[in-house]
């Protein structure tokens, strides 16, 4: 009967078309995506793990920074970042971009022309790195 309810599950999650925008209704938040999703929050651990090799929560942070880029690179408001991306204010979206990236987007988008590691954003983590060589 576990297996079975384990299976019903698991096959409820495999069903999710749309996991970004779950994830944005869910304000990015692992608790409130299981809670979306109808499962609990160790269930859905356990199915991110086996299916995308990470927790919801560094998955789901992962997805809003890689959402971040898009925004800062097409020169939107910081503000209007913020809100999409379900922050409480800018500023707190602010200090999340310069924890991940280690630069604030506005310098960030300053100096799009600093290599990124293979030209691109990394398809493992989806963080940029930026060479600091003088």
């Amino acid at each position: 009967a576990a297996n079975e309810a384990k299976q019903i599950m698991s096959s409820r999650l495999d069903h999710i078309a749309d996991w970004a925008a779950l994830a944005k209704s869910s304000r990015y938040c692992a608790v409130k995506l299981a809670l979306a999703c109808q499962v609990s929050a160790r269930h859905l651990e356990r199915y991110f793990l086996s299916k995308y090799g990470v927790l919801p929560q560094p998955w789901l942070r992962d997805l809003r920074m890689h959402r971040a880029v898009e925004f800062v690179r097409a020169k939107m408001l910081l503000k209007d970042v913020a809100f999409e991306l379900r922050y409480q204010d800018p500023a707190h979206f602010t200090h999340d971009f310069k924890e991940y990236f280690g630069v604030s987007p506005s310098c960030f988008n300053q100096n799009l022309s600093l290599p990124v590691s293979g030209g691109q954003m990394s398809l493992f983590d989806k963080r940029c790195r930026f060479s600091t060589s003088d």
